[in-house]
């Protein structure tokens, strides 16, 4: 299949098989096509929690509004937003690619000024909204890369942040949770399987200025 097949192939799976499980090169593959995701600036401000414990993802079944996903995908993706210190995570980044790139340290002084420029105009709460649509540029990443591989996945927003982080012991970490990712393969009685993919027309969703 091409890409477009295969998107029209994936869906948010609402039935995993528990006995199915995705191979370890597999599962290295979907976390270095997180790791590739586009970044603004290129921070990556969030981490990326990948739960395989059966204990752990039974507990965020109902802090997932009982949806039974988390429990039967052989993985879950938890996107977290990196909070607190922000200065270490410029830092960090710029000395990161000081040494990739080997670049002076001081000829990045400018770039890292204005993105403490851009933090500061944005204030606390637009940090944070700026910070969380960061993961789900990276999860789309997932999204596409488990299409590519004929895994299933079934990205869900519908999480308790606070249970979330209470379970995982996020809050130490400086991490808010944003959102979670099941991934693993359809149920074959996952009666969504079988429906048609509601979209738009291309005539609809689309105008070309020119």
């Amino acid at each position: 299949m091409n890409l477009i097949d295969k998107l029209s192939w994936r869906y948010a799976t609402k039935r995993f098989d528990p006995e199915r499980h995705i191979s370890k090169e597999d599962l290295e593959f979907l976390k270095e096509s997180i790791r590739l995701a586009p970044a603004s600036y290129g921070l990556q401000s969030y981490k990326v929690l990948v739960i395989s414990n059966k204990d752990i993802q039974r507990q965020l079944v109902e802090a997932s509004y009982y949806q039974q996903q988390v429990a039967d995908a052989p993985y879950v993706f938890v996107f977290c937003s990196m909070v607190g210190d922000d200065e270490k995570l410029i830092d960090d980044y710029m000395t990161l690619t000081a040494k990739i790139r080997h670049t002076p340290a001081e000829k990045l002084e400018k770039f890292a000024g204005m993105i403490r420029s851009k933090m500061q105009r944005l204030g606390d709460e637009g940090v944070r909204e700026w910070k969380d649509r960061q993961s789900y540029i990276a999860m789309t990443h997932l999204l596409i890369a488990c299409a590519d591989r004929g895994i299933d996945a079934c990205p869900m927003e519908g999480i308790i942040p606070s249970e979330y982080s209470r379970i995982l012991g996020l809050e130490p970490k400086g991490l808010v949770p944003v959102l979670a990712v099941p991934v693993g393969y359809r149920h074959p009685d996952d009666a969504y399987a079988s429906l048609p993919k509601v979209r738009k027309s291309p005539e609809d969703l689309f105008e070309e200025i020119k």
